[in-house]
């Protein structure tokens, strides 16, 4: 099983902490499922990890930033690790596409398997047709209200998928640093 490597992990944190957001107190997500954190979901989980303890405030469960931290470490190990065993291939990737699959992953890796066409074509380097299959589903419509625009996350994620990387004017948008990323 393969580790992120910390290009990866650097690049996927800030593309998760904007797409899905940094919450101390739990809400419903596009999917309607109970979500604290960066995207940590609670119904999946059956709450909070053993010996993490949040509060109830207005019915709603709240944690500490120190807790949503550790919640992201846990979610993106959650994530890569069932992704690289059902893809291994994804190994062969740059940084930028495991990345952007890892963002992905965060509907669900049992759903993102089920974009077939667009993994069929990533696997064998065609980018661009991957690119287009990324936005070609009802997730990129969930996710993204503005198809096309370029500055929703589906568009974000399908550039990554056809560029191998991000604008310099978008990664600042990402507070993603060219230096911290060569």
């Amino acid at each position: 099983m393969s580790k992120l490597s910390p290009k990866t992990h650097a690049i996927a944190k800030s593309l998760l902490l904007t797409h899905e957001g940094f919450k101390t107190t739990e809400y419903l997500c596009t999917a309607g499922y109970r979500t604290i954190g960066v995207g940590y979901n609670l119904d999946a989980h059956n709450g909070l990890p053993k010996g993490m303890t949040g509060k109830y405030i207005n019915g709603k469960l709240t944690i500490s930033e120190n807790d949503v931290l550790s919640l992201f470490e846990i979610s993106i190990d959650d994530h890569w690790t069932p992704l690289i065993k059902a893809l291994p291939w994804v190994n062969q990737l740059d940084e930028w596409r495991q990345a952007a699959l890892l963002d992905m992953a965060f509907m669900g890796v049992e759903k993102l398997l089920k974009f077939k066409k667009m993994l069929g074509f990533l696997q064998s380097g065609r980018f661009a047709e991957a690119a287009v299959e990324s936005l070609d589903s009802k997730w990129s419509h969930d996710v993204d209200n503005n198809i096309g625009d370029g500055k929703g996350r589906a568009d974000t994620i399908s550039m990554i998928i056809e560029k191998g990387e991000l604008p310099t004017s978008i990664k600042q948008t990402y507070r993603i640093p060219d230096k911290e990323l060569s």
